[in-house]
């Protein structure tokens, strides 16, 4: 609840600004190793960021990513069809404080190094139709910080608009608690990439 709080004072710091852009942007992480979940993760997310100067920007972020995931095996019935045996569904919902600097806002073309920090909210569902024990022994809600960091290639298209592509890493250790149960921990650790569209107000 602290990061909560933090993350509260901050915006309420930064709405003293009046220069400011807002990013829309869709994703796709891949799980680093001994990480959750398995495949990959599609997300969108924005960002609304209060600009200090004209090379540092601040602001409130928010994300949502999801992972729908089915295992298949041949039929032994019919060869020409599959039987679903497991199904995976996690749901991500971080919310955070990002900061982004640029170095040479004055070019068409520019590079964007950004940053975030925050709480995240992690919801995680499994079936499992070969193995009834293992359906749901990992299910339920778990949360944690959240960070993430990558740079952009920012293009400028007009004087407001602008697109942006680049790679990104994100870091998340999560606890999942429950009554007269021991916390289990889970990783989302993940590289992935990001497209999107800035536009200053």
């Amino acid at each position: 609840m602290k990061i909560l709080k933090i993350l509260c004072f901050m915006l309420i710091a930064t709405t003293a600004f009046a220069t400011s852009a807002l990013n829309f942007y869709t994703e796709v992480m891949r799980p680093t190793e001994k990480s959750y979940p398995d495949g990959n993760s599609w997300g969108i997310g924005v960002e609304y960021g209060f600009m200090i100067t004209e090379h540092f920007s601040l602001g409130p972020k928010l994300n949502f990513s999801w992972n729908l995931e089915k295992t298949k095996t041949a039929n032994p019935d019919d060869t020409k069809t599959n039987v679903v045996t497991s199904k995976q569904r996690v749901i991500m919902l971080p919310i955070s404080m990002f900061f982004a600097v640029d170095p040479i806002p004055q070019f068409m073309i520019h590079p964007v190094i950004h940053a975030q920090v925050g709480y995240n909210s992690v919801f995680v569902s499994n079936v499992n139709y070969n193995n009834k024990d293992r359906s749901g022994k990992y299910d339920g809600y778990y949360n944690g910080v959240y960070t993430k960091f990558g740079a952009d290639c920012m293009v400028d298209i007009g004087k407001t608009i602008s697109l942006f592509i680049g790679p990104q890493w994100q870091i998340s250790t999560t606890e999942r608690r429950k009554k007269d149960t021991l916390p289990i921990e889970s990783k989302f650790h993940g590289f992935g990439v990001r497209f999107g569209v800035s536009i200053l107000l």
